[in-house]
């Protein structure tokens, strides 16, 4: 467990209010998915605890949070869906972004 000096502050409020880095990966993304939204913790930091949570079911949360997100907070959802991708965890094929289609070139 990392010393709590180490923990800032966001990390904090989310264990505050019940989060549990620890708990079984189901639970962590329950917790967090009843925490989204309320105002004393930041969707930046739910992103962040969910990239750290190694299953399906916390892509597939970020996948919903990056369908809505814009700025900071899609770039923080993007960070964790890559951190879990490293990790051997892929969205669903379903919330998989889909690939810009290539544009037709016209002849000359």
């Amino acid at each position: 467990m990392p010393n709590p000096k180490e923990i800032d502050g966001e990390d904090l409020k989310l264990r505050e209010l019940g989060f549990d880095p620890n708990a079984p990966a189901l639970e962590a993304v329950r917790k967090l998915r009843e925490l989204r939204g309320n105002p004393a913790v930041s969707d930046l930091a739910i992103a962040g605890a969910l990239g750290a949570i190694a299953d399906p079911a916390a892509a597939a949360m970020l996948a919903e949070m990056e369908a809505e997100a814009g700025g900071t907070l899609r770039r923080a959802v993007r960070r964790s869906i890559y951190r879990l991708r490293q990790r051997g965890i892929e969205l669903p094929a379903d919330r998989a972004p889909k690939p810009a289609p290539a544009q037709k070139l016209s002849a000359p």
